[in-house]
């Protein structure tokens, strides 16, 4: 379960014995453990500047983190990779990241709950359910 792995890494960090990564670096490295992706370092290290609302506290790192992941998983394999049936899976999952929490910024959402471990585990358990619900699609 994706937000196990998540808890797992927080854990490690806190305890001094794993690196401290960030929200969307936890997000993608949750989703490559789970999903067997074999991600190269150089994409989790693409996904760094995320974290903390992309380091202004805009939009929360684990809600880019999480779009990353679904393009990862459900783009095509030949580019264009935007495409629309990518974009209605995002726009499920925004839409329900939204509902998480009072706002989709990560400095209002850390004001609400430091150090906002609980968001994490809140859209990855979101983030695994609109998974499954689309791999069968």
């Amino acid at each position: 379960m994706l937000s196990k792995i998540f808890l797992r890494y927080m854990d490690e960090a806190a305890n001094h014995i794993g690196p401290m990564y960030n929200c969307a670096e936890a997000i993608i490295l949750a989703v490559d453990e789970e999903y067997k992706l074999n991600l190269p370092e150089e994409l989790v290290k693409s996904v760094a500047g995320f974290g903390g609302g992309m380091g202004a506290g805009s939009t929360c790192g684990y809600l880019t983190g999480a779009i990353s992941a679904l393009s990862l998983i459900f783009g095509p394999e030949d580019p264009p990779y935007g495409t629309m049936d990518l974009a209605g899976i995002c726009a499920i999952y925004v839409e329900n990241f939204e509902k998480l929490g009072s706002t989709i910024n990560c400095v209002d959402l850390i004001a609400e709950n430091p150090p906002c471990i609980d968001m994490g585990v809140k859209s990855l358990d979101l983030l695994q359910e609109v998974i499954e619900q689309n791999k069968t699609k």
